[in-house]
């Protein structure tokens, strides 16, 4: 069976529409395990600032 491209198209659209939930909570996750690694630098807004007396 051969898809033609406007089959492709539509699938591809189909499956980011349908399975939005799926790929927010991916990222979401995935951004979660990388701050606890700490594959990436927290930047400056993330930071809490620390009280000097």
């Amino acid at each position: 069976m051969i898809m033609t491209a406007k089959d492709f198209f539509q699938y591809i659209l189909v499956v980011l529409i349908v399975l939005w939930p799926v790929w927010v909570l991916g990222f979401v996750f995935l951004r979660w395990v990388s701050l606890k690694v700490g594959l990436f630098p927290k930047s400056p807004k993330t930071e809490r600032p620390t009280l000097s007396r």
